[in-house]
């Protein structure tokens, strides 16, 4: 499998949407996700866990929505075996 490109929006620390290209960061076969704490390392990294398996292993899936946000949405195009794929997920609340 290979990411191709991943829109997250409203996840942990990214409220707006962000794209992230995967395709121009890999073009040396090797790219450093970096940056100060809270910018949203960790979160790319859920952002790809929660597009392949549904699920964040950081605790419940609403707890992951950005604060000012009602709903987090993911969206992974990745290549497998010659096939490109989308995926897409969307959390919303729910009512307390």
């Amino acid at each position: 499998m290979k990411p191709i490109r991943l829109k997250i929006a409203g996840l942990n620390s990214f409220k707006e949407v962000q794209t992230i290209d995967f395709d121009t960061l890999g073009q040396d076969n090797l790219f450093c996700i970096s940056g100060s704490t809270g910018s949203g390392k960790t979160t790319i990294v859920d952002g790809i866990i929660l597009a392949l398996y549904g699920d964040s292993k950081r605790g419940k899936l609403e707890e992951t929505i950005n604060l000012n946000c009602d709903r987090a949405m993911v969206e992974l195009t990745i290549e497998l075996e010659g096939e490109i794929y989308i995926i897409t997920r969307e959390i919303r609340r729910t009512s307390s």
